[in-house]
């Protein structure tokens, strides 16, 4: 079943006007015409496959896809269903959300991590035009395995069904220790550049963010197993 199509897209950042893009929002590739130069692909890595129809009539040699999800195996997944493409892998250190109403919350500033070179550098300064913040950082490795044990620190979380004020409980405290200590050697083994000091660091983020902090995914029962799988299965 096709989504019903919306009238235009409307982003409400904290604290600034809305943005609003007017329509058509397509959603049915056999709609629109391709290939196109760029392709920004927004999803979560669990919707990568169902992405594949959109990936097949917008891509060819040329294109650049821009895969703007979290994870360490943006490349991996997404370059199967664009295999003459150029893939582009980004971090992306913001969170949105869309409201029943339709409309997507922005929350913080839009910013985006790529890696180093002449595409991924072309690609930053695109969306720097379109108002986000973009760092190309030549230890992307680093960056990715970053966000990624921190986003599988957050599901603890969803396993227990408590918000980050549990992080403030020593004995939460330190199975999160011990936890993120044994993603950092998974991180390590793939190449990431995280000390021992990271553990201290991504531990205290939880324990001093607001204590009704929670991820947006977790109270919507959709799976996180991108997030702690990769460590499980690495």
């Amino acid at each position: 079943m096709r989504p019903h199509p919306r009238g235009g897209i409307e982003l409400r950042p904290d604290g600034a006007d809305p943005i609003v893009v007017p329509g058509p929002v397509h959603t049915d590739p056999d709609d629109v015409a391709g290939p196109v130069e760029v392709v920004i692909l927004a999803v979560k890595a669990t919707q990568n496959d169902d992405a594949h129809d959109w990936l097949a009539r917008l891509c060819d040699e040329h294109t650049v896809v821009a895969v703007l999800q979290n994870g360490v195996e943006q490349v991996e997944q997404v370059q199967p269903h664009c295999p003459s493409s150029t893939v582009v892998p980004g971090s992306v250190w913001f969170s949105a959300e869309t409201q029943p109403e339709g409309w997507v919350r922005l929350r913080g500033e839009a910013a985006l991590v790529l890696p180093t070179g002449p595409t991924a550098e072309a690609v930053a300064e695109l969306l720097r035009d379109a108002g986000a913040r973009v760092d190309c950082d030549p230890d992307f490795t680093t960056v990715l395995w970053r966000k990624l044990v921190l986003n599988a620190l957050a599901g603890l979380m969803a396993l227990s069904g408590r918000r980050s004020g549990m992080f403030r409980r020593d004995d939460v405290a330190a199975l999160s220790r011990r936890y993120v200590a044994e993603c950092l050697t998974v991180a390590r083994a793939e190449g990431a550049r995280l000390g021992d000091d990271a553990v201290e660091e991504m531990v205290n983020l939880f324990r001093s963010a607001p204590r009704t902090w929670a991820p947006r995914s977790w109270p919507t029962g959709k799976p996180i197993g991108a997030w702690n799988g990769t460590c499980a299965t690495e």
